[in-house]
Formats: C-alpha cells, structure tokens, sequence
C-alpha cells in the first residue's frame, strides 16, 4: 500500500502569513512524517497556481526538504478543496484509507476524517505528524 500525503504550505510550514516565509523547522516535520510514512508527497496548496511544481519544489527543498513533490492537485476557481484531491485520487485511482490531508482549511467535504488540521498562526507541530502516522497505520488519534 502506498501513502499520499497532500500537503498544503501556508499555515502548515509557515506561519501567521499566506505566502509568509518558510521555516525550516516546519519543513524538518514534514521530512519527519514522509520518511516515517514512505509517503508520496501531492501539493495541494494554493501556491500550486503561483508556480510551477518543480519551483515549489526546489523553493521547499532549499530551506530543508528532503522529500520530492511528485503531483500537484488541479485547481478549480470557487470548489472545495477537498473536492479537487477527490478528482486527483480519482485520476491515479487512489482510495481515503491512503491519504492524509496536511492542512490549515477545513474544506476537504467527505474527506474531513482524512485531514490533520493546522492552526495556520503556529503551523505543523509534532502532535501533528504523530496524528498524520496514526492515520496512515489505520489507528484513531488520542
């Protein structure tokens, strides 16, 4: 079984700002939790139509990143985003019980149980990338 990890960027490996700087150690985190999980690692985030992948990339594994972003999500003006990850898992045939939503919004529609909610003012904490691994093992998180 393969894991998916759709990662968004504001509010989870920044802080307090859309389109605020990177902190390495958010992005330290996210290493943390793709390596545990051998996650594949999808872009979800709104920056997705600001830049081109390999640019999102190159900006994320500048400050620290040792995981590549191997897809983006398609962007539809006006839709939840839980709804562009469901066209996406769609399109590669891909089921819930393998993804986990990294995130600050709460839009994710009948993915909500798949969502590991950031407060966007702090960003990814640990307890976060312990309840993202708990996800993916199938356990709930306590």
């Amino acid at each position: 079984m393969t894991n998916y990890l759709f990662l968004d960027i504001d509010g989870v490996v920044t802080q307090n700002a859309r389109n605020g700087p990177i902190l390495p150690e958010k992005v330290f985190l996210v290493n943390q939790l793709v390596q545990k999980a051998k996650a594949i690692v999808v872009l979800s985030s709104l920056r997705r139509t600001e830049a081109l992948l390999h640019e999102n990339e190159s900006m994320l594994q500048s400050l620290g990143a040792t995981f590549g972003l191997a897809s983006e999500t398609p962007f539809f003006e006006g839709y939840p985003r839980g709804y562009e990850i469901q066209v996406w898992m769609n399109d590669n045939n891909i089921k819930p019980s393998n993804i986990v939503i990294l995130d600050d919004r709460t839009d994710m529609l009948h993915l909500e149980n798949r969502l590991v909610k950031t407060d966007p003012l702090i960003g990814i904490e640990p307890a976060h990338v312990k309840q993202a691994l708990q996800l993916f093992s199938g356990s709930t998180f306590k």
